[in-house]
């Protein structure tokens, strides 16, 4: 038997081009280590705070996501969308809102950034 989860309607996705709170320099968390984000109109680049970018990201718009779509890494959430992972970044600020920013990145830089073989 399926045991639906009420906790899927409590997600609100939050999209980088609608959100007000996450500026140049943003703070986020992924797998624990802590990483600046500079946006621009279309892209954005994730990089340690020493300043070295680690991934060019595309931002994502527009777009409805189902929680139960995703699996889990670590405590990030992504999946697999034809040639692309979509992955969602915990924003330092929105954390007690559960509010979360949609990023994707090739499947390339996902496997380099999380080590992953598969």
């Amino acid at each position: 038997m399926k045991k639906k989860r009420n906790s899927e309607n409590s997600f609100k996705f939050i999209f980088l081009n609608e959100l007000n709170q996450i500026k140049e320099r943003e703070r986020i968390q992924i797998l624990g280590r802590l990483f600046l984000i500079d946006l621009t109109d279309n892209s954005a680049q994730i990089r340690t705070e020493d300043g070295k970018i680690e991934i060019d990201i595309s931002l994502i718009s527009n777009i409805q996501i189902k929680i139960h779509e995703y699996y889990q890494i670590n405590g990030i959430f992504y999946k697999k969308n034809e040639n692309q992972f979509q992955l969602k970044a915990v924003s330092m600020k929105c954390m007690k809102g559960i509010n979360y920013s949609v990023f994707k990145f090739s499947i390339q830089k996902l496997r380099e950034f999380f080590g992953n073989k598969n």
